[in-house]
């Protein structure tokens, strides 16, 4: 039989802890880790892009061969576009056709998330290196630039 998060069933279970399980015969009319009870908090980072050009400094480019830490890279940018409303994120990938991460799940069709899925599933606009639009390269953008882009033909 399996337990929780791989806890053996032991004498404290369903603690984690032996001062879990010692605080909880203390304690008067506490519930252990309630369900209906979650509470939220995030953690305050800063994010420093690959390039960006100093006359468009709200276009921010990012150089990716894939994502290294998996799915914490792609909450990390997530947050760096939620955050910053005012500024465009694009990934520059060597081949936006290769798997997204590393422990990337095979689906059910034999195929996996591509680094161009992600960014299409995402709306965040992404080229492949080599092949971005000349006035993106001379710095030439503004945020409205990639916001009308990635209404009319997508990137990669």
């Amino acid at each position: 039989m399996r337990y929780k998060l791989g806890y053996k069933k032991t004498k404290i279970h369903p603690y984690k802890s032996t001062l879990e399980y010692k605080l909880a015969k203390e304690l008067s009319g506490y519930t252990y880790e309630p369900p209906e009870i979650k509470v939220s908090y995030s953690v305050h980072h800063h994010y420093v892009p690959d390039f960006v050009h100093p006359d468009s400094t709200d276009i921010l480019l990012e150089a990716k061969g894939y994502f290294i830490k998996g799915h914490s890279d792609c909450q990390k940018y997530l947050a760096v576009v939620r955050d910053n409303p005012d500024k465009e994120l694009i990934f520059i990938f060597s081949d936006p056709n290769k798997k997204a991460y590393p422990q990337c799940r095979v689906r059910k069709d034999g195929t996996f998330l591509t680094l161009g899925d992600w960014c299409r599933q995402n709306n965040i606009l992404c080229f492949k290196v080599g092949e971005m639009p000349e006035d993106l390269i001379k710095g030439a953008w503004r945020v409205e630039d990639a916001r009308k882009f990635k209404e009319g033909l997508y990137g990669c």
